[in-house]
């Protein structure tokens, strides 16, 4: 399965787009994180992405700039394994851009 994107609000009123969008993970972690790309998200350039997890947990998240993923670690700065069922997870992703 591959990730699910849902929630997204749009907001164009200043120079830069803000969208914000919730991340749902799936049960077969990709290898790197799920890739994230500008056009996921409405706009052309990422600029920023502020992440947060729904709930209490061990896992925090980390955009890759560079390669336009969301990447999943564990408390212990562990980047989570590739395959791993972690549909539990649910992101919330404030990102700018233009």
């Amino acid at each position: 399965m591959a990730k699910t994107i849902s929630n997204l609000i749009y907001d164009k009123s200043t120079r830069f787009k803000q969208t914000l969008m919730t991340v749902a993970a799936d049960d077969s972690y990709p290898t790197g994180g799920y890739p994230l790309s500008a056009a996921d998200c409405g706009m052309t350039t990422i600029v920023n992405v502020i992440i947060t997890v729904d709930g209490v947990g061990t896992h925090f998240g980390v955009f890759d700039y560079t390669n336009s993923k969301l990447m999943v670690f564990v408390a212990a700065g562990t980047q989570v394994a590739g395959s791993a069922d972690i549909n539990a997870l649910r992101f919330r992703l404030r990102v700018t851009g233009y």
